[in-house]
């Protein structure tokens, strides 16, 4: 049996990127908005698979192109709200250390 494939906003929520837990206020606020959107287009994208249009050549290629444009632009939103989060870190100087970071870090304190 073929697996499911997870829409770009599916995927998203998996990994937790729209988790607001311990941000600040306007990060919140930011992403908020943005999941809201995400959640508008992944209906959307989701109403083009059902059986409401005719399944013709014609139709299903429309479908699945719509369904592309529509994934592209969760994808775009997705990269935002990856950017905030980004952002968050740097703000609270969290971003991890590469390890040659941390090797030359260990060597100074040495």
């Amino acid at each position: 049996m073929a697996e499911k494939v997870l829409s770009a906003y599916e995927r998203a929520v998996d990994d937790g990127l729209f988790n607001t837990d311990c941000s600040p206020n306007w990060a919140v606020r930011d992403i908020q908005i943005l999941e809201a959107r995400c959640i508008e287009l992944e209906h959307l994208r989701k109403r083009f698979q059902t059986e409401q249009f005719p399944i013709e050549d014609v139709q299903q290629s429309a479908r699945i192109e719509q369904d592309e444009i529509l994934n592209a632009a969760v994808e775009a939103l997705v990269g935002y709200v990856k950017d905030i989060h980004e952002r968050v870190q740097l703000d609270n100087d969290l971003t991890p250390q590469s390890r040659s970071d941390y090797r030359r870090e260990m060597a100074e304190c040495a």
